[in-house]
């Protein structure tokens, strides 16, 4: 299976790069049988929407995910807006705002599945399954009928030295440091 990761920024300022989604690339492409890419909007905010259908167009994913965070929850439901009217792809939302209210996000129309806890260990087994949520612990998702399966959360993985070093190869790394005043005084 083929998993976009997509970080949101479409409005906000340019901070760190988004370690979230790098991480998760490099989990998904060394650690599993399955392929990721990511798609960093910070850089894309007056032609996100062109950016993000290119980005779908040239790699036929089977499943966009999204790290919001409590702060940019409303952008990433703007993108999976936008997506839903556009693709019909799964949208995966994860990231500390779906820890803390995953009943706000799983209300969310054009959310389809909600990861509830870390991801790297979740993800591989919904992708394993080819998306089938049933059984996935850390996964909610809406059945046909809109009734939400809730299920429970595994066990938090304490070793994160087992995973690997994240992948920066999509993102635009040296613009971050254009936009960062501490790595351009080199306080960072």
């Amino acid at each position: 299976m083929k998993i976009l990761f997509v970080e949101p920024n479409i409005e906000g300022r340019i901070g760190e790069p988004p370690l979230n989604i790098a991480g998760l690339k490099s989990f998904v492409s060394q650690m599993t049988t399955h392929t990721a890419k990511c798609c960093d909007l910070s850089f894309q905010k007056r032609g996100w929407k062109e950016h993000l259908l290119d980005q779908l167009d040239e790699g036929g994913y089977d499943v966009i995910g999204i790290s919001t965070m409590s702060f940019n929850f409303y952008q990433t439901v703007q993108i999976a807006d936008f997506l839903k009217s556009q693709r019909d792809v799964p949208i995966l939302v994860g990231g500390v705002h779906c820890i803390l209210k995953p009943d706000e996000v799983i209300a969310c129309s054009s959310i389809d599945l909600v990861c509830t806890a870390e991801g790297e260990w979740i993800l591989r087994d919904l992708l394993d399954a080819n998306l089938n949520p049933e059984g996935v612990g850390g996964i909610w998702y809406k059945k046909a009928d809109g009734e939400v399966v809730k299920q429970a959360n595994p066990e938090v993985e304490m070793n994160i030295d087992q995973f690997p070093y994240p992948d920066w190869d999509d993102f635009p790394i040296e613009s971050y440091f254009m936009f960062n005043p501490y790595h351009t005084l080199g306080l960072g």
